[in-house]
């Protein structure tokens, strides 16, 4: 087990590969900011992190600001806010499998379009609930290479997105970096 807390991070990734791993209150920001889940790492943890003005692009191999190729992965409590030119090949939560079996609540998502991308089409094996999504009225979901129509957060089933709020997360100094 391992607990990474704390710490800054400038416009590079922290990677998690291994198995119950918690990174634990991590300030990233810039472009390329993002934390990386590595395949079939189980039992991982995200929380209580900030992560601002990340781009990502798939077709650059930058697929979310958070990118969860794990089994089980908690991503809690973080608040993601992606730069503007995510457009519509980058979100806020890449899901790199559909049967990650991920819990992803208590986070605020503020994004210009998309809030989650996905490499494969279908449900994903995900539970999500108690998210704010900011920054559009209907975050996305996204697929490689658009293998299946994007479609809004809002028509996942209740299932996997419970109790969801859409709205202006209306952080105290954005531009400079406060996101409280």
């Amino acid at each position: 087990t391992v607990n990474i807390v704390g710490g800054v991070a400038t416009n590079g990734a922290v990677q998690l590969d291994g198995n119950n791993i918690t990174l634990n209150g991590m300030t990233l920001s810039g472009p390329e900011a993002s934390v990386q889940v590595g395949y079939g790492g189980t039992g991982n943890v995200i929380e209580n992190n900030i992560i601002t003005g990340a781009t990502p692009n798939w077709e650059a191999g930058h697929n979310g600001a958070i990118d969860d190729g794990g089994v089980g992965t908690v991503i809690r409590f973080n608040t993601v806010v992606l730069g503007a030119a995510a457009g519509q090949l980058g979100a806020a939560i890449a899901l790199e499998d559909n049967t990650t079996n991920s819990q992803i609540y208590g986070n605020i998502i503020d994004t210009p379009y998309a809030a989650y991308y996905q490499a494969v089409s279908g449900t994903p094996q995900i539970n999500a609930y108690d998210n704010l999504y900011g920054g559009t009225s209907t975050p996305e979901i996204i697929y490689l290479n658009f293998t299946s129509p994007n479609t809004p957060v809002a028509d996942w089933p209740t299932t996997i997105n419970a109790s969801a709020l859409y709205g202006d997360p209306d952080f105290v100094n954005l531009s400079g970096g406060n996101v409280a």
